[in-house]
């Protein structure tokens, strides 16, 4: 970056830290100190620059993307995008081979720790475009301005949506109206016709219930958070699937799982009365067994549980959480982007949707 670039941020100002940066880099865009084409620095330096945080950098630097002032090339870095707000000089914006994500993830701070699906996720994208000569540009699905024309101006070839929001369905909407091609993933928003790449909710429900009812439980309850759609609503209608073709009436309970814990009291009555518990989740089928001990019920003799997801959490606890095993967030990312770039090339094509199958995982609480 040009040394005569004001570098100084007020940490004091009501304005945040990265609006700041992006302004302060516009301000050289418009005097032409930064004309189209110029290279730009890595977010690690500008962190640098700034002294601020990589995330606090990169943060800046999307906003600059997805106001098409700046552009990322695979390979070779950020420039000035053409039709910044600079002087006549201009260079064409390499848009061709740039693969937008959208994540909910706030800050875009993500890696294995913070968010370990969603860098999953966008790494296996990563992984199958760049050796065809595609790059990455990630984006915040959670930005208010990001409507239909925000969307269009976006200097990208196509986008993927990670877990666009079940309760809001804007993205969603302003993706079909935008015109660019787009996949999403883990989109469990109903009645539209989109391309998707889902992890089954609805046959994982259905294969825990049959499991369980296979057992000889007759009394078999679904208990977790209870929500209208998404992927826990599918998971829920494969329950009921499985629960009415068994003959038994399914029955659904909400309780709150918070980091981990459920208050006791709220799983005495329910342990007294079922044989089988399908947990929404591994931390509430843990929370299960546990209580279930306390109160003297032997699992699984006296009651059988299966949880979902699969995490280390099933393996250490005594006996073991059955669970259902999801499909690697990696297979997620790597058939979205096969799917992405096949769109990409012959566009106008039927839209598909891609389900992963489930597998369960019998442990000792279900045996």
């Amino acid at each position: 970056m040009n040394t005569a670039i004001q570098t100084h941020v007020k940490r004091s100002s009501h304005v945040p830290i990265h609006v700041q940066i992006k302004n302060a880099m516009l301000q050289h865009m418009t005097r032409n100190e930064l004309a189209p084409g110029s290279p730009l620095p890595t977010e690690e330096k500008l962190g640098e620059l700034f002294k601020v945080s990589r995330m606090t950098a990169r943060k800046a630097m999307t906003n600059l993307v997805m106001e098409n002032r700046i552009v990322r090339v695979p390979g070779k870095g950020t420039f000035v995008a053409a039709g910044a707000p600079v002087g006549a000089a201009s260079v064409q914006s390499p848009v061709h081979n740039i693969i937008g994500i959208f994540t909910p993830q706030m800050g875009l701070s993500l890696d294995r720790t913070s968010s370990p699906s969603h860098f999953a996720i966008i790494s296996a994208i990563e992984r199958y475009v760049a050796p065809r000569q595609f790059g990455l540009s990630l984006f915040n699905s959670r930005f208010r301005t990001m409507n239909a024309a925000a969307i269009r101006r976006l200097p990208v070839a196509g986008l993927v949506a990670i877990h666009p929001s079940d309760e809001n369905t804007a993205l969603i909407e302003a993706l079909l109206a935008c015109g660019k091609p787009f996949v999403a993933v883990n989109c469990f928003i109903d009645g539209v016709n989109i391309n998707r790449v889902n992890e089954d909710a609805l046959l994982a429900g259905y294969r825990a219930a049959r499991h369980l009812a296979q057992k000889g439980r007759k009394k078999i309850a679904y208990v977790g958070r209870i929500i209208s759609r998404g992927g826990n609503a599918w998971q829920y209608r494969g329950y009921e699937t499985a629960m009415r073709a068994a003959g038994l009436e399914p029955v659904r309970i909400e309780v709150a799982c918070s980091n981990g814990r459920i208050r006791g009291q709220e799983l005495r009555p329910i342990l007294k009365n079922y044989d089988g518990i399908v947990a929404a989740e591994d931390l509430i089928g843990v929370a299960v067994i546990k209580q279930a001990q306390k109160m003297g019920r032997r699992v699984p003799a006296d009651l059988a549980v299966v949880g979902f997801f699969d995490l280390d959490i099933c393996r250490q606890v005594t006996p073991a959480l059955s669970s259902i095993r999801l499909m690697p967030c990696e297979e997620l990312g790597r058939l979205a982007a096969r799917r992405l770039l096949a769109i990409i090339k012959s566009p106008g094509s039927k839209p598909l949707t891609i389900n992963l199958s489930p597998k369960l995982i019998v442990r000792g609480s279900s045996k």
